[in-house]
């Protein structure tokens, strides 16, 4: 343990120089520089930050955004990261159906309606048409015409019927899609193979009709957010597991703005403008993205990248060394937090240590995290009480109480639970970065000081078996980036992947119908707040603290309507028309 207080402190001393000289609150021109985006009102939309943001976009921070410096020569292709590593492994990309959506697929793939940043529908994207009933029972979509896919096939309506039969019947997609589509009539003897009829789904002509056996208040959001997929390309894949078929992941074919035309596996692939888009023509030609794990930062120097996103304070402050880039902080939902294992290690389910609320809530009053995140983000980080970590979302519940710092209480609970102090209690992350890892090892360090001897894991591989099947962990590390509550609490119903290391609940799934069948926004409010204050009570998901995302642009080379600009996880339109590259 001495050894590890020496390291933790060390680190603790290295981040707060780092934060000394380069991540003040106020900025060169006395505006506010810290992590928080300004008053933006509204739950969702891109806060401003900085005197130079006009109402409701996003504004610049520093000094560098306020200058205008002349074109910079340079590739004649705009230059992204993968945002993730994990978009990008094994030779082929991410499963479009996953659940987050990351920008290459927001490029490459359609979906059927349009959404802001705030994840409130906008218009159709391949549809042409929809509707609505009264009842929210019944969607009519209709298809734009003359629609193709990127090898020229054309998209048609049995395209879309077979995403909607094909998700139904995957072993795994995400939450909120699995939700949604689960209230289509029919859907439940179709998943389970009783019947291969779903009378919820019918088409006439190029309109198809999805009938819900109650309301989802979230589905239009699914339906901007869950891409279609070719049917002709899964012909030789296995029905219920085209997320595992490498022959189209390798090099994906969709139907969005851009295709890609040159892939060279595990070095960089290719995308250039699909000539038969069905939406206004993207203002950059082509985009370069790296598949050799390189991160955004190491390719800063040479300027060998154009717009980026993080929430790593240390890029934050090593990015002020480069003034071509300018910097945006935008007001995203996203939550650092830690999953428990209820279920057991090693695939068993036997229990774990957190299997006990009152070790799970020992484990939140062991740490300091107010003097944590002070060190680690000076100021980029709040504490949190719930994973609806903004404060200025209309679903913060506002009587959230926080659990402070308590060694003393989390002594106490612990004794009240039994705890062993021999036992083996692992704390598992996959974020491979330095600053990470000292952050997990002060974690670590406050547990032992109240009595939990810590092992910590870094998982780095096969992190899907890793998480919720082998589950060779007490607590995961992770973090959650959402725009609806639906996103959030989803996972936690049994119907989620998550249950195989949450355990089961079946309270989440009466409080989630509350809030997915809610007749108005003051009822989808309200059943927020319910949800909220049973997470506080249970805390298998034990909330942290609140980060927004920093964008850099690299305004010498490219411009990017950043007003636009909302959680970089989630598909809504980024308006790729108003991108511009300079000569």
């Amino acid at each position: 343990m001495k050894k590890r207080l020496l390291a933790v402190l060390f680190c603790l001393v290295m981040v707060l120089s780092l934060f000394a000289t380069a991540c003040s609150n106020d900025g060169p021109d006395g505006t506010d520089n810290s992590g928080t985006a300004g008053n933006s009102g509204s739950s969702g939309s891109s806060g401003s930050s900085g005197s130079s943001g006009s109402s409701g976009s996003s504004g610049s921070s520093g000094s560098s955004g306020s200058e205008t410096r002349p074109p910079k020569p340079g590739p004649d292709y705009l230059q992204l990261d993968m945002t993730e590593a994990n978009v990008y492994s094994d030779g082929a990309f991410m499963f479009a159906w996953e659940g987050s959506a990351k920008l290459y697929r927001d490029n490459v793939f359609s979906r059927l309606l349009w959404l802001d940043g705030t994840g409130s529908v906008t218009g159709g994207d391949l549809a042409s048409d929809w509707t609505v009933s009264a009842d929210g029972l019944t969607y009519t979509v209709t298809l734009r015409e003359g629609l193709k896919w990127h090898d020229g096939v054309p998209l048609t309506i049995n395209d879309v019927v077979w995403s909607f039969r094909s998700a139904l019947r995957q072993a795994w997609i995400g939450v909120n899609f699995s939700n949604s589509f689960r209230a289509i009539v029919g859907a439940a003897d179709f998943a389970s193979g009783v019947t291969d009829d779903l009378p919820g789904l019918t088409v006439s002509g190029n309109t198809v009709t999805i009938k819900l056996e109650q309301p989802r208040s979230v589905f239009p959001y699914v339906l901007g957010q869950w891409p279609i997929l070719p049917e002709h390309c899964f012909v030789d894949a296995e029905p219920n597991n085209i997320a595992n078929y490498f022959e189209y992941w390798r090099w994906p074919i969709g139907c969005g703005p851009y295709m890609f035309t040159e892939v060279v596996t595990d070095e960089y692939a290719m995308l250039s403008i699909f000539p038969d888009y069905h939406g206004p023509r993207p203002g950059i030609e082509k985009i370069w993205l790296p598949l050799n794990k390189v991160t955004a930062e190491t390719l800063v120097p040479n300027d060998n990248i154009d717009f980026f996103g993080t929430q790593n304070p240390a890029i934050i402050s090593y990015m002020e060394n480069y003034p071509n880039y300018t910097r945006y902080d935008v007001e995203v939902n996203y939550v650092r937090y830690l999953m428990s294992n209820t279920v057991g290690k090693g695939g068993s389910t036997d229990g774990t240590a957190v299997s006990d609320y009152r070790v799970r809530k020992a484990l939140l009053h062991a740490l300091d995290l107010e003097s944590m995140l002070e060190s680690f983000y000076g100021g980029l980080a709040r504490q949190t009480s719930s994973k609806m970590s903004n404060a200025n979302s209309q679903y913060w519940n506002p009587n959230n109480q926080m659990l402070k710092y308590d060694p003393a209480l989390a002594r106490q609970l612990l004794d009240e639970a039994g705890y062993d102090p021999d036992y083996d209690f692992v704390l598992a992350f996959f974020y491979p970065e330095q600053f990470a890892i000292d952050f997990v090892e002060t974690m670590a360090y406050y547990w032992e000081a109240v009595g939990i001897k810590v092992r910590t894991v870094l998982f780095t591989t096969d992190l899907a078996n890793q998480f919720y099947y082998q589950r060779d962990y007490d607590v995961l590390y992770a973090g959650l980036g959402f725009v609806l509550p639906e996103d959030t609490f989803g996972q936690l119903l049994d119907t989620s992947v998550m249950s195989q290391t949450l355990g089961s609940n079946p309270r989440w799934q009466e409080l989630y119908d509350d809030l997915s069948t809610a007749v108005n926004q003051e009822a989808r409010v309200k059943a927020a707040y319910a949800l909220q204050d049973f997470e506080a009570t249970v805390l298998t998901q034990i909330p942290l603290y609140h980060l927004n995302i920093v964008y850099y642009v690299n305004e010498a080379r490219v411009s990017v309507p950043i007003e636009y600009m909302s959680e970089m996880r989630v598909a809504f339109n980024r308006h790729m028309e108003l991108w511009e590259l300079f000569d």
